[in-house]
């Protein structure tokens, strides 16, 4: 069997201090007749002088800034590797990453795309390990999510910087309306067939690899395998404001919209599923609206939900200001009214 050949996608807007810690840890990880396509979104800063010493062994390609979903599409679509793999500017592959996935695609031609666990760091220092669990909104384990778990060496031999670890394969799809399940940095896919799948939004502010997620859950097999093999690196986490919580809020019902509320099969299947998700997002919505003073937009998205607890209805009821003033008087604490 011939070995698969990689493609990896880095995009860059204004990284140049940041990129080059991606950028090595991608050769490092791929082989010589895989390819690196930097796509640079438009950058101002040197990023073109930085990239300089790696001009032989990367694709550079710069586009006008359209963001990180329109950068990735366009470097997605100039591939020509049996998969594509992902890494932002910011971030770091391990050693072995990317041979510890490819070992995969190559024993089990049934999977269509793999992720892993990763490492968080934060600029106040802290390291959390496992963070896939905090990034996602589902608490199950990967047992329940996927399937019953394998031993990776009873699929595919391990690559020397790694101890064994569990392999989870299975149809992602009734759980990926609840979360993406998926660090980008971690995802790998084969490209032909996942063809339209690997694609990102590029008309919403935020969450554009949702739709990437979303589509490959339905088009194939997922494969999780638990183990950490990125290094994420993240300003520390800040409380978000209304403002922040209501974009959040309505781009997620956005998506949830189109991906899956459009599905007639999916809703046929998971109906109860997807309208208990979009109410938790409405929800959401309508706190960040209630505290916001904007009871009558909240009113508005009580109406479209099945069910609203007593204290938003009894908020939402009030005249915006005092509605406002009695958040605020509670000092914004963590309760019913504030969203994760």
């Amino acid at each position: 069997m011939a070995l698969l050949t990689v493609s990896t996608i880095i995009p860059t807007y204004n990284r140049a201090q940041l990129l080059l810690r991606a950028l090595k840890s991608a050769v490092t990880n791929s082989r010589d007749d895989d390819e690196i396509i930097v796509i640079d979104d438009g950058s101002t800063d040197n990023t073109v002088e930085v990239l300089q010493p790696f001009m032989d062994r990367i694709i550079y390609i710069k586009i006008e800034n359209s963001g990180a979903g329109a950068a990735r599409n366009r470097a997605i679509s100039q591939a020509r590797g049996d998969l594509i793999a992902l890494l932002d500017s910011d971030d770091e592959w391990m050693p072995g990453k990317l041979e510890l996935q490819r070992r995969i695609f190559e024993a089990r031609p049934e999977i269509l795309y793999c992720f892993t666990d990763f490492i968080s760091n934060t600029s106040d220092g802290r390291v959390v390990r496992r963070a896939l669990q905090e990034w996602i909104s589902d608490s199950r384990s990967w047992e329940h999510i996927l399937a019953p778990g394998k031993m990776y060496s009873t699929i595919a031999e391990l690559p020397e910087q790694y101890d064994d670890f569990m392999v989870y394969i299975g149809d992602l799809n009734p759980s990926a309306v609840k979360s993406g399940h998926v660090n980008t940095d971690t995802l790998v896919a084969r490209r032909v067939e996942a063809g339209e799948a690997l694609r990102f939004f590029e008309d919403v502010p935020i969450y554009e690899e949702q739709l990437c997620y979303g589509m490959l859950a339905k088009t194939g097999l997922a494969t999780f395998l638990d183990v950490e093999t990125v290094q994420h690196h993240s300003d520390a986490e800040s409380r978000l404001t209304d403002t922040d919580a209501l974009l959040e809020s309505s781009t997620r019902i956005e998506i949830t919209e189109r991906i899956w509320g459009s599905d007639p099969e999916y809703l046929a299947r998971y109906g109860d599923l997807y309208r208990e998700v979009i109410d938790e997002y409405r929800l959401k919505k309508s706190a960040s609206l209630i505290s916001l003073g904007r009871t009558r937009e909240a009113r508005e998205e009580h109406t479209k939900m099945s069910s609203v607890p007593l204290a938003h209805r009894l908020l939402a009821a009030l005249p915006g200001q005092l509605a406002h003033f009695i958040l605020s008087a509670r000092q914004r604490v963590r309760s019913p009214f504030r969203g994760r």
